[in-house]
Parts: structure tokens; C-alpha cells; sequence
């Protein structure tokens, strides 16, 4: 589920994401199962995405990092089983999606990261983009009730699409991240900057479906920080 940590080893990371999504499909057929949903990658899975653009889906995969090559991979993957077996299959591309009950440590996402140490009074640390010391990437964060809704209509066969984004169509660097979570915590971070991490993709912003009506990042921002302030005694 990380990027840095596919970049450090790629062989784990097809092992887990492609041969463990082979074996899955392989019992999907054994088990005649006529639907199958599968979470990919929006946030990867696009590469670059230049600045004053949003990625569609009919935007050109240019994926860099093993993450999001094993995340294209099974894209195919699933074609194939739908035309040998009849599997229908619906992707889904999330974005950067937090919230509630997201898990702060190791390779967590970077709102659990920061509303746990801001809410800690431990310092954060902004990746660059470019150079050290910038505003850090740029990215599509999305509401896991966003996430759930899509999941849902997938399952229950009300998605028309066969592969959607699951996004904000919102762009957010990550200082503005850290700066929008002090509002919602009503905290001050100390906030610090480090190098470029590997395997990040600069610039990475979606082109949400048409009639979307996706949970707004300040909403959102404001639930997830009243759970994680709620519940700090619980970890």
C-alpha cells in the first residue's frame, strides 16, 4: 500500500499486489463469482499530472513507481479474466483518501500522520517537491466516505463506468495540508522540511465523474481531527 516502500522493494511489492491479486481472481473463478471491485490508484497510477490539469480516465497511465506499475498490471489482469471467465470488473482509482480510524503509523497516509503528531504537539516534516523547503506535493485528498459510497454503487452493480476516479478534482500541497489541519485542531505544528522522497510524483490532481459531490477537504479535515482528538487515549 506504499510507494516509498515498493520503490525500496519492488519483488515484495509485486509478490503482495500482483501474484496475491492473481490468486484472488483464480479463486473468483473457482468460486464463479460474477463481480469483482478492485481498489487501485488515481494518486499513482497517472504519473505527473501538469500543473492546471486534472487526470481523467481517458488520461494516458505513465505509472513510476512499482506501486503504481503493479496497480496498472492487474488493470490488465483484469480484462483478461473477464474475457476467459466472464468476471465483470469495475476499478476504482482512488486519490489520497483519509479519515477516521486511519492508522498513524509506518506507512500510514499523511492527514493520520499529521493530525496525530499536531494533535501530539510533535513536529511535522514537508517533503519537497522540486527543492527542500517548498510547499512539498501536490495532491487530491479524499474523504473515505467518498471512498465508501463508490464502493457500494460498484458492488451492488449501480456503477455504469468500468473504471472511475474517486476524487476531489481538489489541489492541495501538503503545507497547506498541515496549515489546514492547525484550523481544524485549533493547534499550532512546528513544522519542518526534508528532501524529496522516492517514488513520489510531483503533481498528482483527478478529474472527478461528472455529478460528483465530493466531501469537501475543510468537512472533511474537521471529522477526522474530532476522531482523532476523541480517541488519542484509545492508542
Amino acid at each position: 500500500m506504499s510507494v516509498s516502500v515498493s520503490a525500496r522493494e519492488p519483488v515484495r511489492d509485486a509478490d503482495v499486489n500482483i501474484l496475491g491479486t492473481i490468486r484472488l481472481l483464480d479463486a473468483c473463478v473457482r468460486a464463479k463469482t460474477h463481480r469483482f471491485v478492485f481498489a487501485s490508484t488515481g494518486g499513482a497510477i497517472y504519473g505527473e499530472v501538469p500543473d492546471g490539469t486534472r487526470a481523467g480516465i481517458g488520461t494516458l497511465p505513465s505509472p513510476l513507481s512499482p506501486y503504481a506499475c503493479s496497480k496498472l498490471s492487474i488493470e490488465h489482469y483484469l480484462r483478461c479474466f473477464e474475457h476467459l471467465h466472464g468476471i465483470q470488473s469495475i476499478v476504482l482509482r482512488y486519490a489520497n483518501v483519509y479519515g477516521p480510524r486511519q492508522d498513524p503509523h509506518g506507512e500510514a497516509g499523511v492527514v493520520a500522520i499529521f493530525t496525530e503528531r499536531i494533535l501530539s504537539r510533535k513536529p511535522v516534516r514537508i517533503y519537497a517537491r522540486k527543492m527542500e523547503g517548498d510547499d512539498g506535493c501536490v495532491r487530491d485528498y479524499t474523504h473515505v466516505s467518498d471512498v465508501v459510497r463508490a464502493n457500494l454503487t460498484a458492488i451492488f452493480g449501480e456503477e455504469p463506468a468500468r473504471c472511475t476516479n474517486v476524487c476531489t478534482g481538489v489541489a492541495t500541497t501538503t503545507l497547506a495540508l498541515a496549515l489546514a489541519i492547525e484550523k481544524a485542531s485549533g493547534m499550532r505544528a512546528e513544522i519542518g522540511f526534508g528532501p524529496m522522497r522516492i517514488g513520489d510524483v510531483e503533481r498528482s490532481v483527478l478529474e472527478p465523474p461528472p455529478g460528483a459531490t465530493p466531501v469537501s477537504l475543510a468537512d472533511g479535515l474537521t471529522e477526522t481531527v474530532t476522531w482523532f482528538s476523541a480517541n488519542a487515549a484509545a492508542r
